[in-house]
Formats: C-alpha cells, structure tokens, sequence
C-alpha cells in the first residue's frame, strides 16, 4: 500500500526535478522566450519531453520491477524515461527550429520579390510620365512632324505595354500560390501596376489618333496611308 502511494509521488517529483531544471545554451545577452523564438522552441521541447518520459519510465520501471524493488524501478525507469524523452525531444526541436529558419528566408524571398516588384512599378510609372511628357510636345508640332514621331512613340508604347501585361500576368501567378498575408502584399504592387498599364493604354490612343491621317472626314493609317500617298504621286507623274 505505501509503495502504490509513493510511487505516484516519486513520479511527480522526477517530472519536476527534471523539467525544472532543463536547460538551453545561451544565445546572446537576451535569452527571454519572447525575444527568442528558438530558446522557446528548446525549452518547450524539453519540459514536454522530460515530463512525459519521466512518467513513462517511472510507470514502466515499475510494473517490471519485482514486489519489493518497486519503487527502485519506478526511480530508475523515470531516470531513463526522461533522460530518452529529452533526447527525442531534441530531435523534434531541432526540425522545429529548421522549419522557423525556413519561413524565415521565405520572408527574405518575400522581401526581395516586393522590392523587385516595386522597382518595377517605378520604371513604369517613370516611362509614362515621360510619354505624357512627350505627347504634350507633340501637340505643338505641325502635322507631318506629329504623325512621323507619333508612329515611332506608338510602336514603342506598344511594345512597353505588352512587357507590362506580361508582367501582370507573372506577378498574379506567383500571388496565386502566396498564403493570404503574403498574397495581399505582393496584389498590392499588381493594383498599382494595373494602374499604370491603364496611363500607357489612353497614351496610346492618343498617338494613334496622332498617327492618323484625316482624308475626307476619315481617319486612316499605316498601309492605307501609303497606297493614298503613291496613288497621289502617281496622278501627279501621270500628269
């Protein structure tokens, strides 16, 4: 009867002991759990593992043990429970902490493609400000010299908006795969950069209607403005 009521107790008091006292090594001046998230982690483990090895062992030390070596048993098994609880429980720490490193460069690769995105943008943003720029010129150029520069800003213009849409349709897949905190972010940068893809849209409906040619009330460009010209040139050879 006193072992059955001592053994419970010899096991609660290795549990203590042994998470009581489990240690970590020191990681700098500030060892605080809030400030250290992989002291946290260690010493989590290790109570855990203590505790439950200690009365693992101790329950099984002393179911083997004989009538009269009980308590011995329950000591020795709680000893070597917790002594392989702790070992585990560092296996375990060590993969959690891997796992924290890992989300931790994630971040990093996070930071990095927001701060590429955002350059970007800025590159955008630059070019459309100086197409404005240049259309506004343009207005106070006489026709020929408008329509001329009109068609080379046009093509240009077009190119830019198709790398921009390119872009876009890159940067809405990679956020496709990003957890919501991170997806939010990253959406951020498409919103501004749809944005801008709108400026470059109504710059380039200006120089097409820059580019065009008004014969009769009718707008016309590129080829049909050719075959007018040569149609032109040769009524006049004609004559």
């Amino acid at each position: 009867m006193i072992d059955q009521i001592r053994t419970p107790c010899i096991v609660v008091l290795i549990a203590s002991l042994l998470t009581g006292c489990a240690t970590v090594p020191q990681q700098g001046a500030n060892n605080s759990s809030q400030n250290n998230p992989e002291r946290q982690i260690v010493m989590e483990a290790l109570v855990a593992g203590a505790a439950v090895g200690a009365g693992l062992g101790a329950a099984a030390g002393y179911a083997v043990a004989g009538n009269k070596n009980r308590t011995q048993g329950a000591l020795l098994g709680g000893l070597a429970g917790a002594v392989i609880g702790a070992m585990t429980a560092r296996l375990i720490a060590a993969q959690q902490i891997k796992t924290l490193h890992d989300y931790q460069l994630d971040n990093k690769r996070l930071d990095a493609l927001l701060q590429k995105a955002q350059q970007r943008n800025q590159e955008v943003a630059q070019y459309n400000r100086q197409l404005e720029g240049e259309i506004s010129a343009l207005k106070k150029q006489n026709k020929a010299t408008r329509r001329q520069i009109a068609s080379t800003k046009l093509k240009e213009a077009q190119q830019k908006r198709a790398g921009i849409q390119q872009m876009i349709a890159d940067r809405r897949d990679i956020a496709n795969k990003l957890v919501a905190p991170q997806r939010a972010q990253l959406e951020q940068t498409l919103s501004n950069l749809t944005r801008e893809e709108s400026k470059i849209d109504h710059s380039i409906k200006q120089l097409s209607n820059m580019e065009s040619a008004v014969v009769g009330g009718a707008r016309i460009t590129g080829a049909a403005r050719l075959s007018i010209e040569g149609a032109v040139a040769l009524v006049a050879a004609v004559r």
